[in-house]
């Protein structure tokens, strides 16, 4: 199947997955599926990362 994510999923799972819901972990880790993110994800990462608002020392500890 195909996947969009989101920018919050895409946030938690860089930050080892733990806020998120087993069914979406398990979609994630499916090799079978294929995952898109939109343009408009990374920028509002790149966003949050500017205005302090995500951790990216935590997300590099994986």
């Amino acid at each position: 199947m195909r996947y969009l994510l989101d920018t919050n999923i895409l946030v938690f799972h860089a930050q080892n997955g733990e806020n998120l819901d087993k069914n979406v972990i398990s979609i994630l880790d499916d090799y079978e599926n294929l995952i898109h993110v939109s343009s408009e994800v990374v920028k509002e990462a790149m966003h949050l990362i500017r205005y302090g608002k995500i951790d990216v020392k935590q997300c590099n500890q994986q």
